[in-house]
């Protein structure tokens, strides 16, 4: 990229992030003002539906005040008589009145005269024995003064009923009172649609418990049930509401009242924010491109012609020619700079093309070396570097195109798996330059025996394996096993004399075309195995019932080592008596295994799985220490038999250094 357009990119992108900081700090500063603002708005809306609830209760009340202090129902309540009810409680006249529900009870609070108006159809009527259950009155009484009464809210059939309480007195608001007036009126949708068109808002009555309740009425009921006067939060980037609460005489939450409004001050926030961002997103601009033509005019241009000097001198590779600038400033003293470069590179040309004939020469010689070395590594990669014989990764190669030659032809493939007997003898005693012979000795044996017909491969200290292919039966494979067999017998020359070894060999043979590469090793190891356990010096075809064979022996390995840690282990002492005397001369300790669920195990079956794994020293040691530990308890027991011996019984292993 040229370098004017990068500083163009530098100070376009320096500005744009200064103009993006600014838009994010106005963003942020200007239109929370303005949503404060909104909310503020919203709030006020909802105080003038608060104030138009509150009317519509104190007009009830006002209804109220006319019938409770009047001569004539100050008489009817003393004896009932026909002419204020054909005059007054009739439907006519009760259904000017707006209301749901009139009670006139007694001073004890009994229902004297009630009347119930259906005002709109299929809206429940109150029954009057269960409403003025519902209505606190006792509570209402304690709060009412005699002259003015009680106005509140009270749950009726879970629908908010304004209601007004006031004593019933005289004309001249005279006593004693008679007993209670009670106007009750639903607050249902009429009452809110009149609400909405006094204060000419969008009004709703809602409920948290209604089906069609959104998320926002829940948290907005919590809010102020919580005791916030007001719940203000915008439904989205159009619309933005606002609930009060309508609270029972108790202060219990009945019904919340809600607003919707369009977001007409939020609307001219981001309008009045995009017309400030244009000024400040144009200012940046101006700014830019100003800065950038002062550059340009000042620096980049005489970079420009510089570099177009320094370029004509690289294409033309004359470095006698000079580059040339006007001016006092770093730019002069560059070009002075780049022409004293040029004159060393003058002088280094010469020495470099020099130094290019010598490394031409070298670099034909390295490759010569990496060929010789990679050839060389690749051949260690898939051989064993003391015998030659390819190691265990190109076996395992072989192995599986032979296999996939037995899907081809159908015939039988077999493994040899050779593990010598006695090499960590010779390993030990001769030292490891007498066992690395031994292993080259046996390397040239197997092969001569194979001669040619199979592959003979080292898997790793003294196991062999071979490949024999294009086989008719097993018998030649075991016919092979016998011939290596003879061979390991004969004795091995090495430079402190002659050593025998011999081996075991386990065969797997397969004509099955699904076998597997390490199948086939695994069973092959198993038959060898099974060859030692038979006898050294001989071999095993692997049959499917030695698995289970080898997982016996595993168990028995793995619960001999719990057995040590467990101490399951016990000793028996066997009596010596001197025949002649008939005397107890000593004892032999015997080490017998109690498994906690097989029982007594017999020695002759885990004495030598723990002479080949080695856990027959601890035992040994183990003991030992049981016999020392009970001839020290007999010889206190009885201190006159000095004589008397304890017959412990080593393995050859405890012996070794």
């Amino acid at each position: 990229m040229k370098l004017r357009y990068r500083v163009l990119l530098y100070f376009g992108g320096i500005t744009a992030l200064l103009a993006l900081g600014l838009h994010a700090v106005l963003s942020r500063h200007v239109m929370h003002e303005y949503v404060q603002m909104e909310r503020q708005s919203v709030a006020r809306d909802m105080e003038r539906v608060q104030q138009a609830f509150e009317a519509m209760l104190y007009n009830l009340h006002i209804k109220t005040a006319d019938w409770a202090s009047w001569d004539d129902t100050y008489q009817y309540m003393q004896d009932r008589n026909r002419e204020y009810a054909q005059s007054n409680l009739i439907p006519e006249t009760l259904n000017n009145l707006n209301v749901d529900l009139i009670l006139l009870t007694n001073r004890d609070m009994k229902v004297f005269d009630a009347r119930v108006i259906q005002r709109f159809p299929g809206q429940e009527a109150p029954e009057p024995a269960e409403a003025l259950a519902q209505i606190p009155v006792r509570r209402l009484q304690s709060c009412v003064r005699k002259e003015h009464g009680y106005s509140a809210v009270i749950n009726m059939k879970s629908t908010p009923m304004l209601i007004s309480v006031r004593p019933i007195l005289t004309s001249a608001n005279k006593g004693p009172h008679r007993g209670w007036l009670i106007f009750g009126m639903y607050f249902e949708r009429s009452a809110v649609s009149r609400m909405a068109k006094r204060t000419r808002l969008s009004v709703q009555a809602r409920a948290v418990d209604h089906p069609q309740a959104t998320d926002m009425d829940r948290r907005a009921w919590a809010a102020l049930s919580a005791g916030a006067p007001v719940y203000v939060q915008a439904l989205d980037e159009q619309e933005i509401c606002g609930y009060w609460m309508i609270r029972d005489l108790n202060k219990r939450p009945l019904r919340m009242l809600q607003i919707t409004q369009p977001r007409v001050i939020y609307s001219h926030g981001q309008e009045s924010l995009q017309r400030l961002l244009f000024l400040v997103f144009g200012a940046a601009a101006l700014f830019c491109g100003i800065t950038f033509l002062l550059i340009e005019m000042a620096v980049l241009r005489r970079l420009s012609h510089l570099g177009a000097q320094v370029t004509g001198i690289q294409m033309a590779h004359d470095y006698h020619r000079r580059v040339f600038l006007t001016g006092r400033d770093e730019l002069v003293d560059l070009a002075g700079q780049i022409n004293n470069m040029l004159s060393t590179i003058e002088e280094d040309h010469a020495l470099l093309r020099e130094r290019e004939e010598q490394l031409r020469a070298y670099n034909e010689n390295l490759e010569r070396i990496v060929e010789e070395r990679t050839c060389q590594i690749e051949y260690q990669a898939y051989h064993d570097a003391l015998t030659g014989l390819p190691n265990r990764l190109r076996f395992h190669d072989q192995l599986e195109k032979a296999l996939r030659k037995v899907r081809r032809y159908g015939r039988g493939v077999a493994v040899l798996f050779v593990d010598l007997d006695n090499f960590k003898t010779v390993n030990d005693t001769q030292g490891h330059e007498a066992g690395d012979r031994l292993l080259q000795v046996v390397a040239e044996r197997l092969q001569a025996c194979v001669d040619g017909k199979g592959i003979v491969a080292r898997m790793g200290g003294d196991e062999f394996t071979l490949l024999l292919e294009d086989l008719e039966s097993v018998e030649q494979a075991q016919a092979l096993a016998g011939d290596i067999l003879e061979q390991l017998r004969r004795p091995i020359p090495l430079a402190q004399g002659e050593a025998y070894v011999g081996g075991s060999i386990g065969i797997a043979f397969t004509s099955n075309s699904n076998t597997r590469p390490d199948v086939l090793l695994r069973d092959a190891d198993t038959a060898m195995y099974h060859a030692k356990t038979q006898g050294k010096g001989s071999y095993a075809v692997f049959e499917p019932r030695m698995n289970e064979l080898l997982r016996e022996r595993m168990e028995i390995e793995n619960g001999l080592r719990r057995a040590l840690e467990q101490q399951e282990l016990r000793t028996y002492y066997q009596p010596l008596i001197d025949l002649a005397t008939g005397q107890l001369k000593g004892m032999e300790a015997l080490v017998r295994w109690e498994h906690p669920e097989k029982g007594m195990v017999s020695p002759g079956q885990f004495i030598p799985i723990a002479e080949e794994t080695g856990l027959i020293v601890p035992i040994g040691y183990w003991v030992l220490e049981q016999a020392c530990l009970f001839l020290q308890r007999w010889q206190e027991a009885h201190p006159n038999s000095t004589a008397f011996t304890m017959n412990v019984n080593l393995s050859g292993n405890q012996l070794l250094p």
